[in-house]
């Protein structure tokens, strides 16, 4: 089984606000790039190659894995005065340091349930 301790932080800059469009709304997200250029991608491969199970992001749709940050849904309204908004306040750039593991129980939210730093055994 290969790991991740050889893969070292990155830059993340999040740089555009885009859409997933479903039949009834649409998932707005914000567009990473990232340096070294492909990082995210080969993160996601390598996390799928060690956990084969969680395979959704890549089969989800035909193009495969997008990486993405979801940050609403909208449903039959429009959103473009939301958009602008969003991306005012773009580019935003951070260093992806870690993995975080995250779950939720029930009909709570979201937690963070374990975190794996990046470039360590």
């Amino acid at each position: 089984m290969t790991s991740c301790r050889d893969v070292a932080p990155f830059e993340v800059t999040l740089d555009d606000v885009r859409r997933f469009q479903h039949r009834a709304g649409a998932t707005v997200r914000l567009h990473p790039r990232s340096e070294p250029p492909g990082a995210l991608e080969a993160l996601q491969a390598r996390l799928e190659a060690l956990f084969p199970q969680c395979s959704e992001q890549s089969t989800v749709s035909a193009d495969g894995f997008t990486p993405h940050l979801s940050i609403a849904q909208l449903r039959g309204e429009d959103g473009e005065a939301l958009v602008a908004e969003w991306r005012r306040i773009l580019p935003i750039t951070f260093q992806a340091r870690a993995i975080h593991l995250l779950s939720r129980r029930g009909d709570e939210a979201f937690a963070i349930r374990h975190a794996i730093p990046l470039g360590e055994p």
